[in-house]
């Protein structure tokens, strides 16, 4: 046997026991998840594609890492791995000769302030709804926990939004609602 064969399965089995180690225990049929964590869910061009749970602060690379790694024909440079994960993001990895699926995109946290001005009745803050988390969503008047998570399975599972009114998509946001709430929010 060679040595890059024998290193290559030596590889192989340090992905398969981080693998293992990622693998979420089940008691009595229920998932349990520690404090402080969440899951992403971990696509394209890796070992194992799946749904991993990371800490609070952790980053790209090491979901992917709990994925198994990526495969022989990944494309890293086509990611920031020092980004910081979010709650329920998708991490894809793209094949060499792929570009990453527009659904798949994401970047930093964006939440600018509509007003720059400083002034004392302060200024509105606009939350960028396809970048932000739960907690943000829940600093609009309107938005609680409930509908927070409803905004992000929505944007998970269809793409990012295209306009303010595809909120009217989601159960709950009515025309009224999404009125409301377009002073607050943005399509970045």
């Amino acid at each position: 046997m060679s040595i890059n064969k024998r290193s290559d399965e030596n590889l192989l089995d340090l992905k398969r026991d981080e693998h293992k180690k990622s693998v979420i225990k089940k008691e009595k049929g229920k998932v349990l998840q520690q404090a402080n964590s969440f899951f992403v869910d971990v696509k394209g061009s890796v070992s194992y594609p799946q749904v991993v749970e990371v800490k609070e602060g952790d980053i790209v690379q090491k979901a992917i890492n709990l994925a198994g790694g990526t495969n022989s024909v990944a494309d890293l440079n086509q990611l920031n791995l020092a980004e910081k994960l979010i709650p329920n993001q998708v991490v894809y990895v793209p094949f060499k000769s792929e570009k990453i699926p527009e659904q798949f995109l994401t970047k930093a946290k964006n939440i600018e302030n509509e007003d720059t001005s400083d002034n004392s009745s302060g200024s509105k803050k606009v939350i960028d709804i396809n970048e932000s988390n739960s907690s943000d969503l829940q600093q609009i008047n309107g938005i609680g926990s409930k509908k927070a998570d409803e905004i992000i399975k929505f944007r998970n599972e269809n793409g990012h939004f295209k306009s303010i009114d595809d909120l009217k998509k989601i159960s709950g946001f009515g025309d009224k609602t999404v009125e409301k709430l377009k002073e607050y929010l943005k399509v970045g």
